[in-house]
């Protein structure tokens, strides 16, 4: 693990704030930590012997599972074992909120109306996607009705790019917009982040653009493109009225 030098700073009794010298703080786990001997500690630091710094992040989860009977404790880590190897998920998928979503509300139900099988209760891929494509077109809807007063006051903006994943060598077009609402207030918000699988050229990335700028009802004309020097997206905004500023 990497440990960055953080100098570290304390208040004294007259709140005067002076530096904790031989001490440094782990940028990552927040841990202090001695950067040389003690033999080297002045008088300041020897006042300083029985303080100890505790990192400030919590583990996620608790270690004794009191609450848990010895046969359960066996049966969830061999579940949890063979949801990381049977589905190909990494540990750290353990620890996603998503995954511990997913796994409080089935216990809330089981709570709730008694032991049921799994399979009565959950919901297959085919009505995740339907739900996606719902919750997708609800939050496009969302945007238009967010933007609309700041399209009519000409406060919108955009920039877009290609980029290539550097493993799997896939491409993939985004489109984020800045708009500043009646308040004064700048906002932005990734429109579309698209797996870009056609030839790279003007006129296909032109096409993709210009679907965007009609989802989401922005104004040709009047929303000022900003992307790199890359010859195809140069291309592709000169083949539209936008005056893109490349």
């Amino acid at each position: 693990m990497e440990k960055r030098r953080i100098f570290n700073w304390k208040k004294n009794e007259n709140d005067t704030t002076h530096l904790l010298e031989g001490l440094a703080t782990c940028n990552h786990c927040y841990m202090a930590y001695r950067t040389h001997s003690k033999t080297d500690a002045n008088a300041d630091k020897q006042g300083q012997k029985g303080e100890r710094t505790t990192s400030l992040i919590q583990p996620k989860f608790a270690f004794h599972k009191n609450a848990l009977p010895e046969k359960y404790k066996l049966k969830l880590k061999d579940a949890e074992l063979k949801f990381i190897v049977a589905g190909s998920h990494s540990f750290k998928s353990l620890e996603n909120d998503g995954t511990l979503k997913l796994v409080q509300t089935a216990i809330e139900i089981g709570a709730d109306i008694g032991l049921v099988d799994v399979h009565d209760i959950f919901y297959g891929r085919q009505t995740i996607r339907e739900e996606t494509l719902s919750k997708f077109h609800q939050y496009t809807d969302q945007v238009c009705s967010l933007l609309e007063e700041s399209i009519k006051q000409h406060c919108v903006t955009a920039t877009t790019d290609l980029r290539t994943d550097d493993l799997m060598k896939r491409t993939y077009l985004d489109f984020t917009i800045f708009f500043v609402n009646d308040i004064y207030e700048l906002n932005h918000t990734l429109l579309r982040c698209k797996h870009f699988q056609e030839e790279k050229s003007g006129i296909n990335i032109w096409y993709q653009i210009e679907e965007i700028f009609k989802s989401f009802n922005l104004s040709f004309g009047d929303t000022l493109v900003t992307t790199d020097q890359a010859p195809n997206m140069v291309k592709a905004l000169s083949l539209t009225d936008e005056h893109g500023k490349i």
